[in-house]
Parts: structure tokens; sequence; C-alpha cells
């Protein structure tokens, strides 16, 4: 019956084109990544610049980085300062478009000077850093678009057929078929983002080395203003646990979704709007705590970065976490009993039709 209930997915061309999709787009991503020149140096005789990729401009950021290695403190801090304050001096006669591309190297280390006394570990962690920006920057949006793409019919297929009153006319093809096609929607969704979560550890931490596990998350320049206390292995760790669940979540607003709408277009339509809508609203200059209120949402969770760039209204990371979490649990029960109450009125029609 798994393999009757799995053909209610998209054709097969259609998912096998997503997955390859996917997977290009990671390779590309990662490559791009990679080979991008974001590191400049003086030229051969100081009178410009030129630009850094690959190896070489990794080995230029982790000098650098691991001369501050270690537990930050005030002296670290003035150490900092000078340095930074040394490395312009030595720029003067660039431009300033190119001054600021030569000190883009320094982002990591110049982030360090607003940690306002707070218990810092820094380290050269540029493969956790490659790893958690881009996974979470890009694969957050892919994966939205590929599950609606393969479970949007999980439903609507009956109804658009007309051959729903005929399939659930019978408590057991209402119970069973339904929950297999959840159960599905889950494996697969979690199969989905925990093969794409490995694959992007592995090639990143392949490349770039393991090194840096255990340094503050303030490490990397994004960070520079959490209130976290995660080291950045632990926030990857935490980017799959709400990623994973996040995945789950948005698959069962799916389900409802093609439950609910009387068409392909509706629930195509319906389920990206909902899921998607919390990023079209920002409230961090006008209400700050709703904003922060609102990022417990799953699109927000597949979007580690978005969470915690600032932490403030929680003061700490795990109840950050913690909330995250519930709310995608939440909404997974929620939308479970949206789905059951759904089909309650196809037991009520056979039994109208009875009487």
């Amino acid at each position: 019956m798994f393999m009757y209930e799995i053909k209610k997915l998209s054709p097969r061309k259609i998912v096998l084109v997503g997955v390859l999709i996917l997977f290009l787009g990671m390779i590309y991503n990662f490559f791009s990544s990679y080979l991008y020149y974001d590191t400049y140096i003086l030229n051969g005789d100081n009178s410009g610049i030129e630009a850094l990729n690959g190896k070489a401009a990794n080995e230029i950021r982790k000098q650098a980085e691991n001369q501050f290695k270690g537990k930050v403190n005030e002296q670290t801090i003035i150490r900092i300062e000078q340095f930074l304050e040394k490395e312009k001096q030595s720029i003067g006669h660039l431009s300033e478009d190119q001054k600021e591309l030569y000190m883009m190297k320094y982002s990591n280390i110049s982030g360090l000077k607003n940690i306002n006394n707070r218990e810092i570990i820094f380290g050269y962690c540029r493969g956790w850093q490659k790893f958690i920006i881009n996974f979470s920057n890009t694969f957050s949006i892919f994966i939205i678009i590929y599950l609606i793409v393969i479970f949007y019919k999980i439903f609507i297929c009956e109804k658009e057929n007309k051959i729903a009153e005929i399939v659930y006319s019978t408590k057991m093809a209402r119970k069973k078929s339904v929950l297999i096609r959840i159960f599905m929607v889950n494996t697969i969704s979690l199969i989905i983002y925990c093969a794409f979560y490995v694959i992007n550890f592995l090639m990143y931490m392949t490349l770039y080395g393991f090194e840096g596990a255990k340094v503050s998350i303030q490490s990397i320049g994004v960070f520079a203003s959490s209130e976290s206390f995660f080291s950045v292995g632990e926030l990857a760790i935490v980017m799959f646990v709400e990623g994973m669940l996040a995945t789950w979540a948005i698959s069962m607003i799916i389900c409802v979704c093609s439950c609910y709408g009387k068409n392909t277009f509706s629930v195509l339509f319906s389920s990206l709007i909902i899921i998607i809508a919390p990023i079209f609203f920002d409230f961090t200059d006008i209400l700050p705590p709703f904003q922060k209120v609102l990022e417990l949402l799953p699109i927000y969770s597949l979007n580690i970065i978005s969470q915690y760039k600032t932490t403030g209204l929680y003061h700490n990371s795990i109840l950050l976490s913690i909330l995250s979490g519930i709310v995608s649990i939440l909404i997974i029960l929620f939308s479970f009993l949206c789905i059951k109450q759904y089909f309650k009125h196809y037991s009520l029609q056979k039994n109208y039709a009875r009487k």
C-alpha cells in the first residue's frame, strides 16, 4: 500500500529533476563560494591590491585570525584595535574602495570590538563559517520550493479526479491511507534534509578542515552582536535539529493545503504564501520583540542566521532553540488535527447518504 500511496506524489520525473536541481545548486554554491575572490592583499609594488581566492585566501585569513586565538579580554580588544589601525595606516595611499576591499578579510576580527564583556573564545573557523552561512542562506529557500513541488498533490489528486468520495468511502481507507501518506511525507522530507545537510557538511569540512568547532559563534562576523553562548559546532547541531523540525512542520502545512485546496493552483499558492509570509513582515526597527517572536516560525528555523544574529529578547540561545522547536512541533500537531478534521466530512457524507 505504501508503494501505491507514493504514486500520489508529483510525477517521478519532476521529483528526480528537483533532486538534480537541488544537487547542482548545492555544488554550484559550494564551488562559487570557494572560488569567490573575497580576500585582497597589496600587490607586488604596494601600489594597489590584488584579489585571492581558494586556498591562498584561506591561509591569509587563518594567519590573521589565529593571532587573536583564545579567550577574548580587554587586552585582546586593545591588540585588535592596534592591529586594525596599523593595517589601515599601511594602506593610506589607496582609494577608499580599495581600502574597504583590503579590510574585508578582517571582518571576523573587527566584529570582536563589540562583544561588551561577554565571555568569547575566538579562533579561525572558516569551514564551519562557510557551511553554516551557505547552507542556511541557500538551502532554506530551495527546500521549501522542492517540498511544495513534490508534496502538493498528496491529497488534492483524488479531488481533482473526482474520486475522493469513492476512495475515502470506508473508515479503513480514510484512516490507513491518510496515516500512510503523512508518514511518507515526513519520512521523505527527513531523508531529503538529512542527505543535503550531511553532503554539504562533508564537502565544506573536507575542503576547509574541522578546525574551530569549539570557538564561540561570535568568531563569525555575522554573529558578532549575538548574545548566544553556543560554540560554532553546537550551532551546527542546533541548525540541524531546528531545520529537521521545521522541515516536518512545512511538509505538514503543505499537506493541510493539499486537503483544503480546491485545485492545484490554490494548493501551490496557499502553501507558498503561508510558509514564506513571515519574511515579508520585518518589524526589526518598529517592534524588535515582535520580530524575535516571528522568528520562531519554521521559515526562520531553516535560516539559523536570522535567528542568531541577535538574541536579545531571549537573553540566551537555549531558550530560543527550545521555543523554535516547540513552535514547529505545535504546527505539526495542529496540521495533523486539521487533516483529521477534514476527512471527517467524508464519513458524515456517507452517513447522510444512508439516511
